[in-house]
């Protein structure tokens, strides 16, 4: 039997951390930007040593 209360209060929090996650990216785009840019250069400078 398909639980949906325990479906619905996941998607629930789900939704709740999504929210504050956009919120807070809203907030320090400048900063998140930056850190994915190091990021990609970082997983970059990875794979070109792999190979």
């Amino acid at each position: 039997m398909l639980r949906s209360a325990a479906t619905t209060s996941l998607m629930a929090q789900l939704f709740t951390i999504d929210v504050l996650y956009y919120a807070y990216v809203n907030k320090n785009a400048d900063e998140i930007l930056d850190m994915l840019k190091e990021s990609k250069r970082n997983v970059q400078a990875l794979f070109r040593k792999e190979i």
